[in-house]
């Protein structure tokens, strides 16, 4: 019985036994072994052990977002399929449906009336269909067993799939065959689709074939981007956008790194190579080996440049004096000053990307200065800086009389002040949502108008532009356009945080110590207990935070000679007697509950005065802002 398309399961009287089972199921009463197929029973066992409502009658929609190059990969072959097969879907009115691997639908085309009544149950794009959200039904099973399945009518755990009958096949990846997603066609129980289920199968794999197609063709341009590219040495490794491994020079000692060919690796796809976060990479690959591989705005894979295994190495590229600087102070970052310089001499625009505090306008003006036009303007704007208002005026100008409080004869604006030069826009990604299509058109266009004027003027302007967060993800939450970012996103570079980068503390250290007490720093001492400290704080504010502690060091160090003592974490919970402060915390906070919220009582029970238990909490509540703040902070990065 458990065969897909057995035409038994459509019998009224299978239906009546099935519909007995179900209730005796939920009473919690014993099935008979003959009363519903061993596929179905056991998926219901499966949906009970998930804690799903028997009664539910429509799906979650959890607003995931579909817009991954998987969704958007599969949604195209499954639009490929639909003019073909249009005629079947009206005769047979029933409905295509398509999900990712989580269960999440994609796409649900066919017979309108029967959308529409699939949307009451919301089998509509965004639903979650997973048999753990929403009990047995054809895509959710089908994607726990891995196989094609049908479910009809009776057969669904929740109230919400009971009026369908649904037969769904795997769709898997053509690269490594995991499962992409699910195919399913869908329509009225009372409707009986004995041919549903050879349909289906057919339907994965013409939708199979095509995915087959695209991985081809991106394959090939990877391989394309790669020729390009020309790695540095004969130990590089090509690795597509889902960290597959897909071919190596003969030179690469792919055992030492546990490369395979083929095989995933860890921690790396497109998003973390664009946005340069690696949580969970292998101890055996560096970030600052991999080289994203950028195709029309969109990762498409990346080099792994493995350390060459001559003890002579081969003598980097020189660099610009601007970057050099840059490269003396911080030698982990050398693969990406050595790109940098290459994006120096176009006049494309470039994306930073990095954490808050980790240098991205330092490195733009050295950019600025590595290139031809390093004599031409380089004009800065923070868009984070700016009020709303004021930025429009900013960037484009304006004429006389164009708002109250305007100069007399007007003013150029950012655009026109960076003419044949470069414009960096640091925080682009707090630019105001209306006026990103006017700094679109100023950036591919290079041309502006200022405000209050009707004369469009052109610009020779090279944009630079920086996050601090992925802006990718803010393209997705809709607070950035997508245009724009593809537009930025022709180069990137991605700074890492000073916390994977702890190796260059010995050069950046004394760098930072020139910049803040030139007249001392040749007598600062900097011992292997000082750079211990340093290596053992988190940093979450970077460059940043390291010029300013060193900065507190200089000035409580008056006799020139620096003492580790004096670094004093930012964390109170870490410094000396935080432990001590935690227990009087704790102490206080405890009388406060007891008390019932009474200071007077509270501070009866603790031996003090009501003007010193109002301080302490006072103090307690601010550092609990400070650190909702940090948090905060971090969480937006």
């Amino acid at each position: 019985m458990d065969a897909i398309g057995n035409p038994q399961i459509y019998s009224h009287e299978y239906s009546r036994l099935v519909a007995r089972a179900w209730d005796r199921l939920i009473a919690a009463y014993p099935i008979g072994p003959t009363e519903v197929r061993d596929l179905v029973l056991d998926s219901w066992r499966r949906s009970q052990a998930f804690g799903v409502n028997p009664g539910r009658r429509a799906a979650e929609v959890p607003g995931t977002t579909l817009d991954g190059y998987d969704h958007r990969q599969l949604r195209m072959a499954v639009q490929a399929t639909l003019p073909p097969i249009a005629a079947y879907l009206a005769e047979t009115r029933s409905v295509l449906i398509a999900s990712d691997a989580a269960g999440i639908l994609l796409a649900v085309e066919g017979d309108r009336k029967l959308t529409e009544r699939l949307a009451c149950n919301h089998a509509v794009p965004g639903a979650a269909w997973h048999e753990h959200q929403i009990g047995t039904n054809a895509v959710g099973t089908a994607l726990a067993l891995g196989r094609p399945v049908q479910i009809h009518g009776q057969e669904h755990f929740c109230e919400a799939g009971k009026p369908w009958s649904c037969t769904a096949a795997p769709i898997h990846d053509p690269a490594d065959g995991s499962v992409l997603g699910v195919i399913d066609v869908t329509g009225p129980a009372s409707a009986a689709l004995t041919h549903a289920g050879a349909f289906v199968i057919a339907m994965a794999e013409r939708i199979h074939a095509l995915l087959t197609q695209y991985e081809l063709h991106a394959r090939v341009r990877l391989l394309e981007l790669y020729a390009d590219h020309k790695p540095r040495s004969d130990e590089a490794v090509l690795l597509d956008r889902h960290g597959r491994v897909v071919k190596a020079t003969p030179g690469a000692r792919m055992e030492e790194a546990s490369l395979q060919p083929g095989r995933q690796l860890p921690g790396i796809n497109a998003d973390s190579l664009v946005s340069g976060r690696f949580p969970t990479l292998s101890r055996a690959i560096r970030r600052e080996w991999l080289t994203p591989l950028i195709d029309m705005g969109e990762c498409v894979g990346a080099i792994l440049q493995l350390p060459s295994r001559n003890a002579a190495k081969p003598a980097p590229p020189a660099l610009a004096p601007s970057l050099q600087a840059i490269l003396d102070t911080s030698p982990s970052l050398g693969r990406l000053l050595v790109m940098a310089q290459r994006y120096a001499g176009s006049r494309t625009p470039l994306l930073l990307q990095g954490e808050t505090g980790t240098g991205k306008d330092l490195l733009a003006a050295a950019i600025h200065r590595a290139g031809p036009d390093r004599d031409t303007p380089f004009i800065t704007v923070n868009c984070a800086a700016l009020p709303r208002e004021l930025i429009a005026s900013e960037l484009f100008g304006y004429v006389e009389g164009a708002f109250t409080g305007a100069r007399r004869g007007g003013a150029r604006g950012r655009f026109e002040q960076a003419h044949t030069g470069t414009l960096f826009l640091d925080e682009i990604g707090d630019m105001p949502l209306d006026l990103q299509p006017y700094l679109l058109r100023a950036v591919e266009e290079q041309q502006i108008t200022r405000l209050g004027d009707s004369v469009v003027r052109s610009v020779d302007v090279r944009v630079l532009a920086a996050s601090n967060r992925p802006l990718e993800h803010e393209v997705t939450a809709g607070r950035f356009r997508a245009d724009l970012f593809y537009r930025l996103n022709c180069a990137v570079l991605a700074l890492p945080p000073l916390r994977e980068r702890l190796t260059d503390l010995p050069w950046l250290v004394p760098a930072l110590l020139r910049q803040i007490a030139p007249e001392i720093a040749a007598d600062c001492g900097i011992d292997d207990a000082i750079l211990a400290r340093l290596r053992g704080h988190d940093w979450p504010g970077n460059v940043r935070e390291l010029r300013s502690m060193l900065a507190r060091m200089v000035v409580l160090s008056p006799d020139g000679r620096l003492d580790p003592v004096l670094l004093v974490p930012d964390n109170p919970a870490t410094a000396p007697g935080g432990k001590l402060r935690r227990q009087e915390q704790t102490m206080i906070l405890t009388a406060m509950t007891t008390a019932h919220g009474s200071v007077r009582q509270a501070a009866q029970a603790l031996g003090i005065s009501r003007a010193t238990l109002y301080r302490r909490l006072t103090r307690y509540r601010q550092d609990e802002q400070d650190r909702a703040g940090v948090a905060l902070a971090q969480h937006n990065v």
